[in-house]
This record gives structure tokens, C-alpha cells and sequence, in this order.
């Protein structure tokens, strides 16, 4: 059986732009929290990215949208690797924004 190489390399997350929102912090997921920042936009969806607040290894930042109206996150690259690579972090950004939603 092969086994599969795990890099040692740690990645920070990058805050975005002073034209984003911090619209809160998830709980302790992969071995740190994670900031969940939006920004506005005219195209129907409102940008999103998610940074980890300490190192951790993959990756530090992830960019996807929400969709203006209905607030259903939209499907691209990021959160296919999100989903792929963590899982319970997407769980998590999913349960903030159906949290987000009922207040």
C-alpha cells in the first residue's frame, strides 16, 4: 500500500481587502479558527473568503460566493477543494450562513 506524503509546510491566512466584512469566526476546526469576511458586489453574488487565523497546513484561504436573495453558496473551485480536502470546515461555513439566515 502506498502511503501518501504529508508536507510539514504551514500557510497563513491573508485578510482580504478593507472593503470586506469580517462576518464572524467559526469554532476550532483543523486546528484553528476560521474568519468568514464578505464583500458586497453588483453581479447577484456576494464574495466570500474564508482565512485561517493561525498557520495550518493545505491551505489558508478559500474564495467562493454566495448568492444574493437565496444566501446558497455557490460551487467553485475553492469549495471543491474545501470539500474535499475539509470537509468539516464546510460544514461549518454551511451551519454559520443556515445560522446567519435564521436570525
Amino acid at each position: 500500500m502506498a502511503t501518501k506524503k504529508v508536507s510539514s509546510q504551514k500557510f497563513r491566512g491573508n485578510n482580504p481587502s478593507e472593503d470586506y466584512t469580517r462576518l464572524g469566526v467559526t469554532k476550532i476546526v483543523y486546528g484553528t479558527t476560521w474568519s468568514i469576511w464578505k464583500k458586497d458586489n453588483d453581479n447577484g453574488y456576494d464574495s466570500l473568503k474564508v482565512t485561517a487565523d493561525k498557520p495550518t497546513s493545505i491551505k489558508a484561504n478559500y474564495w467562493f460566493g454566495r448568492k444574493q436573495g437565496t444566501g446558497k453558496l455557490a460551487k467553485s473551485r475553492d469549495f471543491g477543494l474545501m470539500a474535499e480536502n475539509r470537509p468539516d470546515l464546510l460544514d461549518e461555513i454551511i451551519y454559520f450562513f443556515s445560522a446567519e439566515a435564521v436570525v
